[in-house]
């Protein structure tokens, strides 16, 4: 399992979990009688042991072998659930009540043909008048003002991260790759130095809209993640996508 997997809850325990679910809730994008869920990119499950709690099925899709694993771990000994690379190979006959996605997983999907697949299966495999919640980094906050270089120190009582992030953003292309520069300390075991590698597309939110809306998808709302009951400012770096089926 990659460092950079096998940490990940360690370095990225300050995210707002409880907060996505929240939101998820808040906009709706469950009814109050949805019992069956679907959940791309689950990464090391946070997210999913929550909403495992509030409904009576949850199928997941991972692409990643080290994510599975830890996710499997984690989710260990829960039967109401089942993981899949894509959302045909679950191979269930579900229809979901509501699908999501969380932090920023549909910036990982770098071009438009795999990006449309995807929003067209999950748009298939949802109930009539379903929800779609998902958050991107916005491509157009990101032109306005590209990430830069910078260092994060996050600690607790037995261990210090120094995290350095390199982001290299390719105008033209949108393309990014965001290089990760880790060094763990701790007062119980050996230190760890690694090095992790992410590469991204800095999605418009126009092309995501257009996608979602050819995909099967007849209403998309998109608000700011920093306040979902205010308009976009040019400089809102993560938006929620709420997208409606037909």
């Amino acid at each position: 399992m990659r460092p950079y997997v096998n940490h990940y809850d360690l370095l990225y325990s300050d995210k707002p979990y409880e907060n996505d679910i929240k939101v998820f809730n808040e906009l709706n994008a469950i009814p109050n009688n949805g019992t069956t869920l679907l959940e791309f990119g689950a990464g090391t499950g946070r997210h999913s042991e929550l909403l495992l709690e509030q409904c009576k099925y949850l199928d997941i899709v991972e692409i990643d072998d080290d994510f599975i694993e830890k996710l499997s771990s984690r989710l260990n000994g829960i039967t109401h659930f089942n993981i899949g690379r894509t959302v045909s190979d679950l191979g269930s006959p579900l229809k979901y009540d509501a699908a999501c996605a969380f932090f920023n997983v549909i910036n990982y999907i770098e071009t438009k043909d795999e990006l449309q697949i995807i929003f067209k299966n999950i748009a298939h495999y949802l109930k009539p008048k379903s929800r779609f919640l998902f958050d991107i980094w916005n491509g157009d906050a990101m032109l306005h003002s590209p990430p830069k270089e910078e260092t994060r120190v996050k600690q607790a009582e037995n261990w210090k991260a120094t995290i350095k992030i390199v982001p290299d953003l390719n105008i033209i292309t949108r393309y990014m790759t965001m290089k990760y520069q880790v060094e763990l300390q701790f007062t119980d075991k050996d230190n760890e130095n690694y090095n992790e590698e992410l590469n991204l597309k800095a999605w418009l939110p126009t092309e995501i809209k257009t996608m979602l809306i050819t995909s099967g998808f007849n209403r998309v709302d998109i608000v700011p993640t920093r306040d979902i009951n205010s308009a976009i400012r040019e400089d809102d770096w993560t938006l929620w996508f709420l997208a409606t089926k037909l």
